[in-house]
């Protein structure tokens, strides 16, 4: 979510940016309470009505490009991609395993995710122009 909202600032109107995850049981609820406020510390204010998707109702060939929090997750994309789809799907932070937020991180652990998001969104977006 807060990678979407970054990457949306940086690409501006030219993109459109989404987000989805692939627990099935987020679906249709909104962040919780303690996300949305640490966001918000950090300059990033998420909409009431966001609600979370799963990534598995997406009709993902749509995008040209998908952005995974780690390789389990570009695993799990490009294998509902299958092999025929030009889609690039990307890792934020590969080099160093994805991004680092483990279910349920709340206060510290995630104002330390959100930070190494901003630091990273820029190249990501980078990436995204170059196609």
């Amino acid at each position: 979510m807060a990678l979407a909202v970054l990457l949306q600032k940086i690409l501006g109107g030219k993109c459109v940016v989404e987000s989805a995850g692939t627990h099935a049981e987020a679906a249709g609820k909104n962040p919780d309470f303690l996300s949305i406020r640490c966001l918000k510390e950090q300059g990033i204010v998420i909409d009431d009505n966001h609600k979370g998707r799963w990534i598995n109702q997406i009709d993902l060939s749509q995008f040209s490009h998908i952005v995974c929090v780690d390789r389990g997750t570009r695993h799990y994309v490009e294998n509902l991609l299958g092999r025929e789809v030009r889609t690039v799907v990307v890792v934020a932070n590969e080099e160093h395993g994805g991004i680092p937020l483990l279910p349920g991180a709340k206060g510290e652990e995630y104002k330390k995710c959100i930070e190494l998001l901003e630091r990273i969104t820029p190249e990501i977006a980078e990436k995204i122009r170059k196609g």
